[in-house]
């Protein structure tokens, strides 16, 4: 790994890429339609990705520097390689194009951020556009706001864009949920904890009023990890038991009534399709079954290429007359990628990891607090809670994964540069 100094040293880019995130996490054109001619995002993100390239050809930045770029690299190219064989070649090529745009924020990260106080820069901002996505709801429902009715219940609703629906609004949050924790860890003022214990107490607020078993597993997964990380599992036990009784008895009767309907999942599975058809939150879990059984037949009819990214769709469509996506990360993998994808996609989650573990063992061996130490915590147990969440949306082609894989190419990056003598046990990230 090179030490150059002008090497992932661009404002320009560095700057873009806060600019991007920004339009990407507010969706200003979604709040003012007047915008939407303009198209912001874009045009910002072009400009960057036009800087990147040049930065390429000038030899300022190689992407061949970390064997995890390849790993991105054959996703993306699978992806591809699926259009071509896609059932709906039109909706597959724009499915691509949307990817394309999700995976730029890959490119980005790992083109200028090269330092701890660069990181440190990101991470703090991107822990403010995640608090504006459940913090705005939070206010609206203070007053009454926000919520409409939907699959049997009153719900809380996202602001605008890919935020706005429930399930999208509360898998996001409860996914994030370690980044605020490790937050309260990582500051030592009595301010600094405060306010990421409060912003942490609303975000679960906001998973309650959503009312998204989707978000509910997502807070059970960080419950679990954060107690198999505990190195006193007894007291973290009692800890969260205590809490679990308060979180219950303040949640609101439709939150407690959507929890309870998880206890039903195997009587779900052993069940008739049609006996819970149409009965409410039960009926809707068993439409997520149903479509997981015929997202796993149509991967066995199409198990090399799959259907083409985007398809399921069209195909569930076009055959069973139920015009809806998978619901499921594994088998939208499987269904509409094929083995050829899904085994690129499981091959760069490979990768994301190794590079956690290296940087974790750097940390370890150097005692490092620093903000190296917080994003490789909170990073791990980020992806671990994606997986988690993935399994009840349609999550595979969504920028979450490049935006953790770039965070954990950097955060090793910095790591070894910090510390050019150790070991890590491998010689590229």
């Amino acid at each position: 790994m090179t030490n150059e100094p002008n090497r992932y040293n661009s404002k320009f880019v560095f700057y873009g890429l806060i600019a991007y995130q920004f339009l990407y996490y507010t969706q200003l054109a979604g709040r003012y339609p007047g915008l939407s001619p303009l198209r912001l995002e874009f045009l910002v993100g072009g400009l960057v990705l036009l800087g990147i390239a040049l930065k390429i050809i000038r030899g300022e930045i190689s992407l061949r520097e970390e064997s995890t770029n390849s790993a991105v690299g054959l996703f993306l190219l699978a992806c591809a390689l699926s259009v071509v064989f896609a059932f709906v070649k039109s909706r597959a090529f724009e499915s691509f194009v949307q990817l394309l745009k999700f995976s730029s924020v890959y490119l980005m990260i790992i083109s200028c951020i090269n330092s701890e106080k660069r990181l440190k820069i990101l991470i703090y901002f991107y822990l403010a556009m995640i608090s504006l996505l459940f913090v705005e709801p939070f206010m609206l429902s203070l007053r009454g706001e926000g919520f409409r009715y939907s699959n049997y219940a009153m719900r809380l609703y996202g602001i605008t864009g890919f935020f706005e629906n429930p399930n999208q609004l509360g898998g996001i949050v409860s996914a994030n949920l370690p980044f605020f924790y490790w937050m309260i860890l990582y500051h030592k003022s009595l301010a600094g904890k405060t306010m990421f214990a409060g912003l942490l107490a609303i975000a679960i607020w906001v998973i309650m009023l959503t009312i998204s078993r989707t978000a509910f597993m997502g807070v059970l997964a960080f419950v679990f990890v954060f107690w198999l990380k505990s190195k006193h599992k007894i007291v973290a036990l009692l800890v969260l038991f205590l809490m679990a009784g308060i979180v219950w008895g303040f949640a609101p009767s439709e939150t407690k009534s959507r929890f309870i309907t998880m206890t039903h999942t195997l009587d779900i599975v052993q069940a008739d399709e049609s006996k819970y058809k149409g009965e409410g939150a039960l009926g809707s879990m068993n439409s997520r079954w149903i479509l997981l059984k015929r997202s796993l037949i149509i991967f066995l009819e199409n198990p090399i290429v799959g259907v083409g990214i985007g398809c399921f769709f069209s195909v569930s469509g076009a055959r069973w007359n139920s015009w809806v996506v998978t619901h499921n990360l594994y088998t939208e993998a499987l269904s509409e990628l094929g083995l050829i994808g899904a085994l690129s996609f499981a091959y760069f989650l490979l990768k994301i990891f190794k590079c956690i573990r290296n940087s974790d063992h750097l940390i370890e061996m150097k005692k490092d607090r620093s903000i190296s130490w917080y994003t490789t915590n909170a990073l791990s147990m980020f992806m671990i809670l994606r997986l988690v969440v993935g399994a009840f949306g349609n999550d595979l082609f969504r920028d979450w994964w490049f935006f953790g894989g770039a965070l954990a190419v950097v955060t090793l990056r910095i790591l070894k540069g910090k510390y050019p003598s150790a070991s890590v046990g491998a010689t590229s990230i």
